[in-house]
């Protein structure tokens, strides 16, 4: 009887390959599922959602006038839902000031402004934002120096696409008149490695850093964000900022 009782197995008790297997996929972030390819942890059931992210396909927005590409329909859908969906149809409104927003982690987030509520403190300079994703911002753009948007005219860099949007439309716009009436008068401008010529010393030099390579992307300022394609360059320019070596 004890070898018959030895053999018997409850239904409710994982066999030994079944603890295996919840041991390997639950990394201890309770019960959390771990994606074998990132490894990041989620909830089970946001696990095929997830593996989307990683298929090898690309999803186009079809709204008019945008070139976004996604690798998922949940990131298209979260990209129409945020740039492109009705403001009015937001659900979730502001009682004070009727702004509409998408979540509700917006809106009481949102709220603060209202309330002066600062409860998201940057540990290194201790300024207070009213939100988790201000601070986030704030420690990319000051503190770790992260300029995500360039500027494909000049290399300067940007933490906000806001930032880089106004500075084409102040800075580049009026610059590009102005050289394409000094190229009328002077000639064309040649590329010094290419010979190809541009109307504009704009254009010029957009083009000039395409021969570059990834040089200019190790002579980066640490003051402005703005980008060479020499060392040379940037010690000259750096001048700007420090003064004339004595």
């Amino acid at each position: 009887m004890g070898r018959k009782k030895g053999k018997s197995s409850n239904p409710s008790t994982p066999s030994t390959t079944n603890r295996s297997t919840v041991k390997q996929e639950t990394p201890g972030v309770g019960g959390l599922v771990q994606c074998h390819l990132c490894h990041k942890p989620m909830r089970r059931k946001n696990l095929k959602g997830h593996m989307e992210v990683h298929a090898d396909k690309t999803i186009h927005c079809d709204e008019p006038q945008c070139d976004a590409v996604f690798s998922s329909a949940k990131a298209l859908s979260r990209h129409k839902m945020t740039k492109h969906m009705d403001v009015s149809l937001r659900p979730f409104p502001c009682a004070l000031c009727y702004k509409r927003f998408l979540n509700n982690s917006r809106l009481e987030a949102h709220m603060r402004t209202h309330t002066g509520v600062r409860d998201a403190t940057c540990g290194l300079c201790f300024q207070s934002f009213y939100s988790k994703a201000d601070l986030v911002r704030h420690m990319k753009g000051i503190h770790l120096n992260i300029r995500s948007f360039t500027c494909h005219l000049c290399n300067k860099g940007f933490f906000r696409k806001s930032h880089l949007k106004e500075h084409v439309s102040t800075v580049h716009v009026q610059m590009t008149a102005d050289e394409d009436d000094d190229g009328a008068a002077q000639g064309s401008y040649q590329c010094r490695y290419c010979k190809e010529s541009f109307p504009s010393r704009t254009t010029w030099l957009s083009h000039e850093r395409s021969h570059s390579g990834t040089e200019e992307q190790r002579a980066l300022c640490m003051v402005c964000g703005k980008t060479f394609s020499r060392p040379s360059l940037l010690k000259k320019h750096l001048e700007k900022h420090n003064g004339p070596p004595s």
